[in-house]
């Protein structure tokens, strides 16, 4: 009896009792560096726990600052991530570090920004109070904040925004470049979202000496050193930290081309247009400033480029050679942009990108 009742606890034992978990090395190929990555533990994780500044901010799927992309291996993602990585990226082996499983041996992955680091700015919360609001068109609009301790950021990088009784901050690009060093200005293009909370409320309700809550720098968009053209691609308001890359760019006295697309729906659309005119004056390389308009009525007196603003992009052709990219705008926008600049040859590692999403892609953005 008490051998019948020994097997029947061994049964049980092997049946619940737990098998250790299993461990993935896994190679960051930029870094030089070989991490191990437990079962259950994301990759993101197991590189912060081995010390490694591993570029990252929501830790949740929603910013795409630690889009990595994998060179060997496999591995599995706990959400669905196609809302930030497009189907061009996602065939060509792009994922998100922080949602990232390795599911065997052999994964190689290279990390974000291929080896560029950002200045090491230190994350700052403090607060702030509204300087000035200001149009800029017929729904976006420019936010000055005063903050009351000074921030020091890498143009390209956001913030993000907190108001009063709104349960979650919201995520802005910083709009001008912080040239003289740590400030405590700093600027924004927010665009009225429609049923959006924080748009809403700024746009309608909000005035100067309003008490807001700050934190940042955030992100890992901004320009990389190179010698080739640099080709921005702006929708919208991420038309924000392109302006702040070039400016901070001219204001060290870089030479490179710059072709510089800024799609719009309509002429009323259309901004920062003195700012951009400004910029173009005091570049010390060519400048080429290409307009394009999707939805302007055809009788009306634009006598611009039409259609939508990725198209654009295919007339550069050769002037594309040893190009770098980067893309700011509407998820749509960003992976067209993508799909004809990869069409076009550009490698994967020369494109940069910033999606900005609106409530209809992640509910703390509004």
């Amino acid at each position: 009896m008490w051998r019948l009742y020994g097997k029947i606890h061994d049964v049980f034992k092997k049946l619940f009792s737990r098998a250790p978990k299993k461990s993935y090395q896994v190679v960051l190929r930029s870094l030089g560096r070989t991490i191990e990555v437990p079962e259950g533990k994301t990759v993101l994780d197991a590189a912060l726990d081995a010390g490694i500044a591993y570029p990252h901010s929501c830790c949740a799927a929603e910013c795409a600052t630690c889009l990595s992309l994998l060179v060997a291996g496999s591995i599995r993602e706990e959400v669905d991530t196609s809302h930030l990585i497009g189907p061009a990226q996602k065939q060509a082996g792009y994922f998100l570090a922080c949602q990232a499983h390795p599911t065997g041996e052999g994964v190689v992955i290279d990390t974000p920004g291929f080896g560029f680091k950002l200045p090491d700015h230190p994350l700052l919360g403090t607060g702030a109070k509204i300087a000035a609001l200001a149009a800029l068109n017929h729904d976006i609009l420019l936010l000055e904040l005063e903050l009351e301790r000074p921030v020091a950021f890498t143009a390209g990088q956001y913030a993000e925004l907190e108001a009063p009784g709104l349960e979650a901050p919201r995520n802005y690009s910083f709009a001008r470049a912080a040239t003289g060093g740590p400030t405590k200005r700093v600027f924004f293009h927010v665009r009225k979202v429609p049923g959006g909370a924080f748009t809403s409320w700024l746009h309608e309700k909000a005035a100067t000496g309003t008490s807001l809550r700050f934190s940042g720098p955030r992100g890992n968009f901004a320009l990389r050193p190179g010698d080739g053209p640099i080709v921005c691609v702006a929708g919208g308001s991420g038309l924000a930290p392109i302006l702040a890359m070039l400016e901070e760019a001219a204001a060290k006295g870089v030479e490179r081309p710059v072709h510089l697309f800024f799609g719009a729906r309509s002429q009323r659309d259309l901004y920062a247009l003195d700012e951009i005119e400004r910029l173009r004056a005091a570049w010390q390389g060519g400048f080429n400033l290409h307009l394009v308009l999707s939805e302007e009525p055809a009788e009306s007196s634009w006598a611009g480029a039409r259609g939508m603003v990725t198209t654009a992009i295919a007339g550069l052709g050769p002037q594309l050679a040893g190009a770098t990219a980067y893309l700011c705008g509407p998820p749509p926008m960003v992976d067209a942009a993508i799909a004809e600049l990869r069409r076009l040859e550009m490698p994967f590692e020369r494109i940069y990108f910033d999606k900005f999403l609106d409530r209809s892609h992640r509910p703390n953005i509004g």
